[in-house]
């Protein structure tokens, strides 16, 4: 018995755990469960997705409950006597199948489990069996609303208004999709360009170390090359995740050491330097007031690449404006620029994080989608097998199928009154011939004086 239910069980279980996933992530049915000790107190928690997915289960199977006694009534709508057979071979092929062996192991659970994680979708081969009980569903209700309301063309053409107008919701999805991807694309971007800008910074900041200390320069943008290389290495290691919660929000963060921060007029003579740097290493030569002439770029001097440079830097209380001039250090123009960047990354963080949601509740549309699909599905098995076409009494066959427990029941229930009827006759006559044998028996015996 246990073999014919395997596939049976895999098929719900598996579809029960991708719609606890979706669930948890919605934070409909979380998968952590507290525990608490004999004092009434809470000592503990745990998670356990496969705890959590029984609740789905339970819906799962009332349904499939619902659809082992309305599919075989849709098969005898559709080929009477003939119709209940196929349904019920369909239905237990799989466990007659199971028994010799010839189900493939088919995995419906997802690879991972995210908890509490909004878009995660779980797996695809487990989102089937949803898909699957929700056309069952849509098909066998609307095929017995059809036969049982003798419901004909005209209901067909009206739901076909309802077909057409799910159609035009599934090209909203697209552009929505489009739109999705965009900024998904540009999210990924941004954190690429974030981890290319440090890793540029960083080189330069390098070289400004090295050279501090072959100099033996005491200046306090030489301890600044020290300590904030080990802050750039990490800014340019986090996972986006981390970057945009615990990566450098202000300028202070990318002048300060890790161990404690600096004051602003330490930033500022951090800065001049660096600018003194630039202006030795990198020297302008100015022609006239409106002209000026730059340095050849080499290995020390380069022009910073403009998609590093594209933000808005103060100093002294003016503009910087080194876009267009070779530098040995980049920071005037690299830190706004992660300053802005990591701001505009966190803005499409919100907005991605919110199409996951939307992810999980499409996920639980299209699930209603079936249901739909499964009622248009109908609507051509009615054209199929000639439903308008059947004869007056030969039409709400449901209703016969529907009532035709209740009077199997009947019929049983008739009989075992009959029988218990003649039994209590025959025993009845049983006691009577037995109570005339002892009276005769009784008169035949001798009297004795």
């Amino acid at each position: 018995m246990s073999t014919f239910l395997i596939p049976y069980a895999l098929f719900l279980y598996g579809a029960a755990y991708n719609l606890q996933q979706i669930l948890d992530g919605l934070g409909l049915n979380s998968s952590n469960f507290i525990t608490i000790n004999e004092a009434g107190f809470i000592n503990g928690s745990y998670w356990s997705p496969s705890e959590a997915a029984l609740v789905p289960l339970s819906a799962l199977i009332l349904i499939s409950l619902l659809l082992c006694f309305l599919l075989p009534i849709c098969g005898y709508i559709i080929a009477r006597k003939k119709g209940v057979v196929t349904v019920l071979l369909l239905m237990f092929s799989p466990g007659f199948l199971s028994i010799l062996g010839f189900i493939p192991n088919i995995n419906y659970l997802p690879d991972s489990y995210g908890i509490s994680e909004a878009g995660r979708l779980g797996s695809t081969i487990g989102y089937i069996p949803l898909l699957v009980m929700g056309v069952l569903v849509g098909w066998s209700l609307a095929l017995i609303i059809v036969d049982s309301l003798g419901l004909q063309e005209r209901f067909r053409q009206a739901f076909d208004h309802l077909w057409y107008l799910f159609a035009l919701l599934t090209a909203v999805f697209f552009v929505y999709e489009l739109n999705v991807s965009g900024s998904k694309s540009d999210y990924s971007e941004k954190d690429l360009l974030s981890k290319r800008a440090h890793s540029y910074l960083l080189e330069q900041v390098k070289d400004y170390d090295t050279l501090c200390r072959k100099n033996k320069m005491d200046l306090v943008s030489c301890d600044w090359a020290s300590y904030i290389q080990p802050v750039i290495n990490e800014n340019m290691a986090y996972h986006h995740k981390v970057y945009i919660s615990l990566g450098a929000d202000t300028v202070k963060d990318y002048y300060s050491p890790k161990w404690s921060a600096i004051d602003a007029h330490v930033i500022d003579q951090i800065r001049n330097e660096l600018m003194a740097y630039n202006d030795v290493m990198c020297p302008v030569t100015h022609i006239s007031k409106n002209s000026q002439q730059y340095v050849k770029e080499s290995h020390i001097c380069q022009i910073t690449p403009a998609i590093y440079c594209n933000a808005r830097s103060e100093l002294n209380g003016k503009n910087v404006d080194v876009i267009t001039r070779p530098l040995a250090i980049a920071n005037e123009c690299i830190v706004p620029m992660l300053l802005m960047n990591k701001k505009q990354m966190q803005k499409r963080s919100e907005q991605l994080k919110a199409v996951r949601v939307d992810y999980s509740y499409r996920w639980l549309f299209f699930i209603f989608f079936s249901v739909i699909a499964g009622l248009k599905i109908a609507n051509s098995t009615t054209k199929l097998f000639g439903f308008d076409k059947r004869e007056s009494n030969d039409k709400r066959r449901s209703i016969t199928a529907f009532l035709a427990p209740f009077k199997l029941l009947w019929l049983i229930f008739s009989l075992l009154a009959r029988l218990l009827n003649k039994c209590k006759i025959v025993a009845s006559n049983v006691l009577k011939g037995s109570l005339i044998r002892k009276k005769i028996h009784d008169k035949e015996q001798p009297t004795i004086e």
